[in-house]
């Protein structure tokens, strides 16, 4: 592997490791997965707004863990974590405090798609994936 990793500049909006490693250097497979997330993404945000305006503690949570759980996958750090945020105060039922985080959640995951448009326009055909400990 080269000294400096050419996907280290996304950092720390995006864990290039986490997507890199699933899809090696197919690029299609890259655009396949996401697409696959910004739908799901799409899907449980729509769900979770739902829910917070129903004040449905149960959904609430579901849906914010649903999309930690896929941004992590992708690699989205910023995006999950946010994420996390929303669903500890679903648990707390304080849905007032929600559309702000909301608001955020939005926002970098539409700066985390911008990276991704940019990975895809720019694919690294010999990006050798690092070693967990690299990023561990």
């Amino acid at each position: 592997m080269s000294e400096v990793d050419p996907l280290a500049k996304y950092e720390p909006d995006w864990k290039a490791f986490q997507l890199m490693q699933v899809c090696g250097d197919c690029a299609e497979l890259c655009e396949e997965l996401i697409e696959l997330y910004k739908s799901s993404f799409e899907d449980a945000l729509a769900k979770l707004n739902k829910a917070i305006a129903e004040k449905n503690k149960k959904d609430a949570k579901l849906y914010s863990h649903d999309i930690k759980g896929a941004s992590a996958n992708v690699g989205g750090v910023l995006v999950s974590s946010v994420a996390r945020e929303l669903e500890l105060l679903a648990m707390d039922e304080k849905f007032e405090e929600m559309p702000k985080l909301i608001e955020a959640l939005e926002k970098k995951q539409k700066k985390l798609i911008g990276i991704f448009k940019e990975l895809l326009a720019n694919f690294p055909e010999d990006y050798e994936i690092p070693d967990d400990d690299e990023y561990y």
